[in-house]
């Protein structure tokens, strides 16, 4: 092995953790880290990494083991469960940022296929980035969490059709439609092929290598498996990434998924960093400072029109003005897939130097600026709802497209979010003879609700007008299970101000959201890792006292 490649590895490696802890500490994605390492070290800054050809290729590597673990982590039941924001919202985020920028391209390039394939890329965003935003402020389970995770899960399983529609239209054929036939033909022969070996060979070698019951063997066999499909995928004409997401779409359905998953995780990190660390690597210092003003500009209208239009989108998909701005916002970058498709343009000669210089740069640019300006967007979404306009139209939409019709009821307890946690409070107030008015932002949720019996209603905890329609005037007490810190808040005190002798229970996740729920009203709030640990150690204590003589004395 050349000492060259070591070096670069190395370097690669080292610059990567130095700089990415850094960004650690100053709370921001260590993506972000990875990317500036590569910028750093590339050939346009320090140099300390002339040839990247080496670190490039087991980049890909990279990218093929992202799309492998797509394909084995793909769910149905989870598309089923965020149908709504998936099917609608991610069908206006993905074709109307396409649209958009094929309109734009036409007036500006008088280019429909340099718009289209800009849309391509613009539209995707990093699937990463959205779920370490939403993880590090505990928002995975609030509104806004489920709409941008929904419009996300859409966009991967839209990431292989594009693939295929950019290589029928982008490549030499004078006639792309007979082109895209044609791929579309040999990408239904190999799925086809594919199904056929999932069903008669993969489970048999699967269970053969399973009987070994030799760890590192299953480990190497998964991803020969992955880089099997994929080199197939590439000998018939198709990307790698094509293959590498239908071998793990092969191996989804198996009983060894999970296994298979948790064993190449570590490996796709690894090699996903220094898919990142390449990337800064090509960016062009000293082009990107020569046409500082275009980078800057082009960057600026893509967050403002992604993020407008991915807000749009939520808002169609029924949820409120500030979730809708927060999952804008949190999907207006431009993601890993992008440089897959980024990848198959260079290698297809549809992109000059130049054009893929600035791609590069804007992508770089919106990766960096999203999570950096992530938190104080938080405040400018909560300010923007509050505005006076905003709200009214607001209620007229809520009263217009959610009011409930029904008789009126009193002394019944109100329940805002009935997953895990609401769910116990409603079978409680059931069982001893309670009424609740359960409202949810899951619609199947509450359509199953409603089928048993219970009143049920669909809709989020921020629009306050809900509370006329949940019958807040003749309620006894409200229970507030959902995790969002600011809805709940928003809440808590609108009922206080409504009824300011009602009973108010809430739910706190973490220990910072304690204080906050007391003060906007809550007679109580439930603190859930501190009941937790307190049932806990009862437990451990009942068992001790019984168990050892040591206790009590």
């Amino acid at each position: 092995m050349e000492s060259g490649f070591l070096k670069a590895l190395t370097v690669a490696f080292l610059a990567a953790s130095l700089i990415a802890a850094f960004m650690h500490r100053l709370r921001q994605s260590t993506i972000i880290g990875y990317l500036l390492s590569g910028v750093l070290i590339g050939p346009s800054v320090l140099g300390l990494v002339g040839e990247s050809q080496d670190v490039q290729n087991l980049a890909e590597v990279g990218v093929i083991m992202l799309m492998f673990t797509l394909g084995v982590e793909f769910s149905v039941a989870q598309l089923r469960r965020l149908k709504r924001p998936a099917a609608l919202g991610g069908t206006i985020q993905l074709w109307g940022t396409m649209l958009a920028t094929t309109m734009i391209s036409w007036l500006v390039y008088r280019d429909w296929y340099k718009g289209f394939f800009a849309g391509c890329v613009l539209a995707m965003s990093s699937t990463v980035i959205v779920l370490k935003l939403l993880e590090e402020t505990g928002g995975s389970h609030t509104p806004h969490g489920t709409a941008a995770l929904g419009v996300s899960i859409y966009q991967d399983v839209l990431v292989v059709p594009l693939m295929l529609l950019l290589s029928a239209f982008g490549g030499d054929s004078a006639h792309p439609m007979l082109s895209l036939t044609h791929s579309l033909g040999k990408a239904a022969v190999f799925l086809g092929a594919s199904w056929f070996a999932s069903k008669i060979v993969a489970g048999w070698f699967l269970d053969a290598i399973a009987r070994t019951r030799s760890k590192e063997l299953f480990t190497i066999s998964a991803v020969a498996v992955c880089l099997g499909i994929a080199l197939l995928a590439q000998s018939l004409g198709l990307s790698l990434a094509l293959g590498a997401f239908v071998a793990g779409l092969m191996v989804s359905s198996s009983i060894y998924s999970h296994k298979i998953l948790s064993d190449i995780l570590p490996f796709r990190d690894c090699f996903l960093s220094l898919f990142f660390i390449s990337v800064g690597m090509l960016v062009d210092v000293r082009w990107v400072a020569l046409h500082l003003g275009e980078v800057l500009a082009w960057g600026s209208i893509g967050l403002v029109l992604k993020l407008t239009i991915c807000s749009v989108a939520c808002l169609a998909c029924g949820f409120s003005i500030r979730s809708s701005l927060l999952a804008g916002f949190c999907l207006a970058e431009v993601g890993e897939f992008s440089f897959v498709l980024l990848s198959q343009g260079l290698h297809q000669q549809t992109l000059s130097p130049d054009r893929y210089q600035l791609f590069l740069a804007v992508i770089l640019f919106t990766l960096i600026v999203v999570p950096a300006l992530w938190k104080p967007f938080q405040k400018f979404a909560a300010w923007t709802a509050q505005r006076p306009l905003l709200q009214e139209w607001e209620i007229q939409r809520y009263a217009a497209e959610h009011h409930v019709q029904g008789e009126k009821i009193h002394d019944h307890v109100i329940l805002i979010g009935c997953g895990p946690f609401g769910q116990v409070v409603l079978h409680s107030v059931h069982l001893h003879g309670g009424r609740c008015m359960v409202l949810d932002l899951n619609s199947q949720t509450v359509k199953h609700l409603q089928k048993a019996g219970y009143d049920a209603i669909y809709g989020e905890a921020g629009n306050l007008k809900i509370l006329d329609s949940l019958q807040l005037e003749t309620a006894m007490a409200v229970v507030m299970t959902i995790p969002d810190l600011q809805g709940a808040e928003a809440m808590v005190r609108e009922a206080r101000l409504r009824r300011p002798d009602i009973l108010i229970l809430a739910r706190a996740r973490f220990s910072t959201q304690i204080e906050p729920l007391r003060r906007a009203g809550a007679n109580q709030v439930i603190y859930e890792e501190m009941e937790g640990a307190s049932q806990m150690a009862k437990a451990l204590e009942k068992h001790l006292k019984d168990s050892c003589s040591w206790v009590g004395k």
